[in-house]
């Protein structure tokens, strides 16, 4: 009995010991992802700068003096890019290769409101087809939505709008489209 004790006692300390170098040790994805230490200026602007559609009807600013008082209950993000490629279409014009992705979230797992979205493409106000020929599709705020678009485009978009429509309340967030010259 007194063996299995010891036997025990170690493993848990060898157990103990990696947990600890694990934890303790600096993480190697930082190194590769070329970050560089923040200046305290850096820290300040964004601090101090960053804003949102939040602070358009808010007096108190995007915080919250309440600990653990969320501010929004949606978490959203659409990065776009178009880039400039050698290919022309059938009519002489050139083509550009369109990527979209997207997230959206709610933020409280207990909210099961019904959410429809579409993507309007603009100047030409063009809705993104987000598969089997539709423009709108229909998700729950706590399993969340996220997708991928690819396709090349003879239209040169420069933003874009992410139209939601939750539970009869329609909502709009705008985002760029970026031009990447190669």
């Amino acid at each position: 009995m007194k063996n299995k004790i010891i036997i025990l006692s170690m493993i848990l300390l060898v157990i103990l010991s990696l947990t600890s170098i694990f934890v303790l040790a600096p993480s190697p994805i930082l190194g590769q992802l070329n970050w560089y230490p923040l200046e305290t200026w850096e820290k300040r602007v964004c601090a101090e700068t960053f804003t949102s559609d939040y602070f358009l009807n808010n007096p108190n600013g995007g915080h919250s003096d309440i600990i653990d008082e969320r501010i929004y209950d949606l978490t959203i993000a659409a990065d776009a890019e178009l880039r400039n490629t050698s290919f022309i279409d059938e009519d002489g014009n050139s083509e550009y290769l369109l990527n979209m992705g997207w997230y959206i979230q709610g933020l409280n797992p207990a909210n099961n409101k019904n959410v429809k979205y579409k993507i309007l493409l603009m100047p030409n106000r063009d809705y993104l087809d987000l598969g089997e020929g539709t423009t709108e599709k229909e998700f729950t705020l706590s399993t969340g939505e996220s997708d991928y678009y690819s396709a090349y485009t003879t239209e040169f978009y420069t933003s874009g709008r992410l139209i939601l429509d939750i539970s009869g309340r329609s909502e709009t967030y705008n985002f760029n489209i970026i031009n990447i010259k190669e």
